[in-house]
């Protein structure tokens, strides 16, 4: 007993552990070396390669590395904004209701042409 009360006493605060950063320029240099090669790969994909090679880093550290890098691909435009950029651009409105959407200014010819029908059948 009298040997493991000064273990025991010893709280959670008085241990100092001290994290040691591994060197990633190895890692850094080959990553590089796969992104340029292989130019649609993705992180996930040279993390397989480097495991495949024998890097035991996981996940997250190659993921940070790979951001770090610069080497992030070029994410996808929505599809929304594709579609929009051969619209014609808006028009400056002074007041109301001197634009109309396409929507209703085709109600509006559809009844136009509709009641110009009706008259000349009759």
């Amino acid at each position: 007993m009298k040997i493991c009360l000064p273990l025991c006493e010893v709280g959670s605060g008085d241990v100092l552990l001290k994290h040691h950063r591994c060197d990633d320029t190895l890692l850094t240099m080959r990553m590089k070396e796969i992104a340029n090669t292989r130019a649609r790969y993705g992180f996930r994909r040279i993390c397989v390669l480097l495991k495949r090679e024998g890097f035991s880093d996981n996940h997250k550290r190659v993921y940070r590395i790979y951001k770090a890098s610069g080497l992030n691909l070029r994410t996808k435009r929505p599809r929304r904004s594709r579609s929009a950029e051969h619209r014609l651009e808006r028009l400056d409105t002074q007041a109301i209701n001197k634009v109309w959407s396409g929507r209703r200014a085709a109600w509006i010819l559809f009844r136009m042409r509709f009641s110009m029908e009706n008259d000349s059948g009759s």
